[in-house]
């Protein structure tokens, strides 16, 4: 039996824990739907209120319905991290003994001594991988890194994450790096008749400093206003914790005036096909932002900040605009500009040729091929 056909006989799991969509669940998520495509036996445990958020999502919910035999939809995390180890152990303890289980998110040790089975830990943060392994912090950190640790194979995105595992002897021959960045769907995600619509798009917390650039909104819309930028709208989409500390920043008097709209964007490639410009801000990287390669696949103008591998994400773009970390209204307002006194012309070749651009570099075939060769090189 070679390679190929014994990895179609063995059941591959995606435990995705959380409560909420980033771009890891919309990427893994793509990842188990594409690997049933070309016929492997990709699973999807997925905990509830994650799955019900995916549901709102149209393309997602019909992903979901295609193969809904191989989606497991539980209340996999429970309570805390404890309930989330404890129903793992309970649900892997029946699957076949030749599975493949993939933590990308949240790691659980035991499988593997205990069940017998293989498994695969992904780090898919930017995050300074000590800060991961701070116990300080929480006591159940010790279970993650051992979970972590003790996988049969490690998957690092960050480069530099990746070159300090590389050095430790336990992590040698097992770890990896991930291969094509991140990905999005081409059929879906393409430039539309652009409006002004300046958009966010993604989680509510810390990371992606989303109570600070609704802080400056007051003084940008003055700013906009003063330069004379007309029938403009800012978006803001997404969920996350922070969503109602945001909801009574804007209850200010100060918002009167700025045009403003707070939802959740159940049809993600019309919000971004009609936008022109694209904020991503996040605090410790933009790399490999999901909705950053979405919104330039629909030929948005980005504005990120310079932050972390950010640079491997827009390389040989020719037109983009980076503010500070701690940006303010005066270094978002320049982006907007330098947008805005393009010509029509330069805006249409432009989307145009953001969106070559992500076709080319944001693939999910060489995502794909990257952890059907990890899983081979494990079973």
């Amino acid at each position: 039996m070679d390679k190929i056909e014994k990895l179609k006989k063995t059941p591959i799991y995606y435990v995705i824990n959380t409560e909420g969509i980033g771009g890891a669940e919309k990427r893994f998520s793509d990842l188990w739907y594409s690997g049933n495509e070309i016929g492997y036996e990709f699973h999807l445990v997925i905990d509830t209120k994650c799955y019900e958020k995916f549901c709102e999502i149209e393309e997602y919910k019909q992903k979901f319905l295609k193969y809904a035999h191989r989606l497991h939809n539980l209340n996999i995390y429970g309570s805390n991290y404890y309930t989330y180890i404890y129903n793992c152990w309970k649900y892997f303890s029946k699957v076949p003994k030749n599975s493949v289980i993939h933590f990308p998110l949240s790691y659980v040790f035991g499988l593997r001594l205990f069940f017998g089975l293989k498994t695969v830990s992904s780090y898919v943060a930017c995050l300074n991988i000590y800060n991961f392994e701070n116990i300080g912090k929480l006591k159940s950190n010790l279970f993650r890194i051992f979970g972590f640790y003790s996988a049969n194979a490690i998957d690092v995105l960050d480069p530099l994450n990746y070159k300090k595992l590389s050095k430790r002897f336990f992590c040698k021959n097992k770890i990896n790096q991930t291969k094509g960045i991140t990905h999005f769907n081409t059929l879906l995600y393409k430039p539309k008749e652009k409006k002004n619509i300046y958009t966010f798009l993604g989680r509510f917390n810390e990371e992606k400093q989303i109570l600070k650039f609704i802080s400056i909104l007051p003084e940008l819309n003055a700013m906009l206003l003063r330069a004379r930028v007309k029938n403009y709208t800012f978006y803001i989409c997404g969920n996350g914790e922070q969503l109602d500390e945001i909801l009574n920043s804007v209850g200010k008097d100060s918002f009167k005036n700025v045009k403003l709209k707070i939802f959740f964007a159940k049809d993600p490639p019309e919000i971004l096909g009609k936008s022109n410009i694209f904020f991503s801000l996040q605090k410790t990287s933009n790399y490999p932002s999901r909705s950053l390669a979405e919104a330039i696949g629909c030929g948005c103008f980005p504005i990120v900040t310079n932050t972390g591998d950010t640079e491997l994400m827009i390389k040989g773009i020719r037109s983009y605009h980076m503010v500070p970390k701690s940006f303010n209204a005066q270094n978002i307002f320049e982006g907007i500009m330098k947008y805005n006194n393009k010509t029509k012309k330069e805006k249409y070749l432009l989307k145009n040729e953001l969106n070559k651009y992500a076709i080319k570099h944001y693939s999910i075939n060489k995502q794909l091929n990257y952890y059907l060769k990890l899983y081979s090189n494990i079973i």
